[in-house]
């Protein structure tokens, strides 16, 4: 938000409502005064003409609080409306207030977009804040104010990205008209791309590529068979291969090692199947893992780079530390383990594969924040590293027509 619009919202008046406490307490001392010899008179429907009032601050005094809280105690809008105390009546009305109004609806929600792992714990404060019987936070209403609301700031949002990966930090379900439309407006062409390729893939000697054309041979399809594959030497570089054999789709997995000794992960695919909103593709994989990787979940593989034309992503690799299980384990059992994907708000959906997670150990430091690791290790939680079998859900990310498109969930559509 520049500067001028931040001036606007610091200086807004709202509708004129102006709360002078001192003045208000002294009308309702002299009113106290002139009936204290009127004990009948003083009963609970005469308190409002008194001053006195049960039912929580108006908007004027609320706003004063809040920004209070902003301005001076720097909290984030939503932070701050969390901070405050009043009736839920009076909080609801003081959201609704907030949602009328262009500036401060797009400082609120702004906030609460990126609020990222706290999603879930901001959408229970909300509700807490406004009460379950508000009709506020029902998003999937028509004409909601919240979704009125949303639906402006994303728009606005969506039109004055400059990146792929600032778009998808916000979520990712967005349809795939949107984003190819959005890129071709950025880069004046369609040769979608997330991220960059890693510097350990000099552009020198077009490295990358010529990596690329070396595997496309030893590609498989269904079941794949393990392989030797020899190393290749671009320049005075030599890069180690290995490949993986689990899965049955189209998508060939590979372990490329650097000369630095550093490890990445190759998906590449079939060419066939690039939608971005298409189960078990590549693509469907990037829009999911990019939103896991910029809100620095520790339940998955970074993703570096994705390539739509040439159907390939790069990832950080993943030591596989195996999960010592008995049985297959059951969905709400993955989930339990896979915290981060609860707080962004997916839910996984597949126990079929069970080298699809592993145990988040801290040899992982290397490649994952190490600010939530250790309490993740302690918690036994995995690391999920095919994650196109997830939906998404949220209250506060209400899907915009012509924006958004349900994540297709590829368990779904198996035999």
């Amino acid at each position: 938000m520049n500067i001028k619009l931040q001036t606007k919202i610091n200086t807004i008046n709202h509708n004129g409502l102006h709360y002078n406490s001192k003045q208000e307490r002294n009308v309702t001392q002299s009113n106290c005064a002139e009936k204290k010899d009127s004990l009948p008179d003083i009963r609970a429907n005469n308190l409002p003409s008194m001053g006195i009032n049960f039912k929580g601050r108006n908007v004027g005094q609320l706003y004063e609080e809040y920004n209070w809280l902003i301005n001076y105690d720097h909290e984030r809008p939503i932070k701050a409306f969390l901070k405050m105390k009043d009736t839920t009546e009076s909080m609801d009305n003081f959201l609704k207030a907030i949602l009328n109004t262009e500036d401060r609806s797009y400082q609120l929600i702004d906030s609460i977009a990126y609020s990222g792992k706290e999603l879930m714990d901001v959408t229970q404060g909300l509700i807490s804040k406004i009460g379950e019987n508000s009709e506020t936070l029902l998003t999937f209403i028509p004409g909601n104010p919240y979704r009125r609301a949303y639906e402006k700031y994303i728009i606005s949002r969506f039109d004055n990205a400059h990146t792929m990966s600032e778009i998808l930090k916000i979520r990712p379900d967005w349809a795939e008209e949107a984003l190819m439309g959005k890129y071709q407006r950025l880069k004046g062409n369609a040769n979608f791309k997330i991220g960059k390729i890693p510097c350990e893939f000099p552009k020198e000697n077009n490295t990358f590529q010529q990596i690329l054309d070396y595997l496309e041979p030893l590609r498989q399809q269904g079941c794949k068979q393990e392989q030797k594959i020899d190393d290749l030497k671009i320049g005075n570089r030599t890069y180690k291969f290995k490949s993986f054999t689990e899965g049955k789709s189209d998508k060939n997995v590979f372990c490329v090692t650097v000369p630095e000794g550093k490890k990445f992960v190759l998906k590449i695919g079939s060419k066939e199947h690039t939608g971005l909103n298409e189960p078990f593709s590549l693509g469907t994989l990037a829009l999911v893992d990019t939103y896991l990787t910029t809100n620095r979940s520790i339940n998955s593989a970074p993703l570096r780079f994705y390539d739509k034309v040439r159907d390939v992503s790069v990832y950080s690799f993943i030591e596989h530390c195996p999960i010592a299980l008995k049985d297959k384990p059951s969905i709400n059992e993955v989930n339990s383990k896979l915290s981060d994907f609860r707080k962004l708000g997916l839910q996984y959906n597949d126990t079929v594969g069970s080298n699809n997670y592993f145990r988040l150990e801290d040899v992982h430091k290397e490649v994952l924040s190490e600010q939530e690791l250790r309490e993740g290790i302690a918690k036994e939680e995995w690391i999920s590293v095919d994650n196109d079998h997830v939906t998404y859900d949220s209250r506060l990310h209400p899907p915009i027509k012509g924006l958004h498109r349900r994540l297709p969930n590829g368990m779904m559509f198996c035999c």
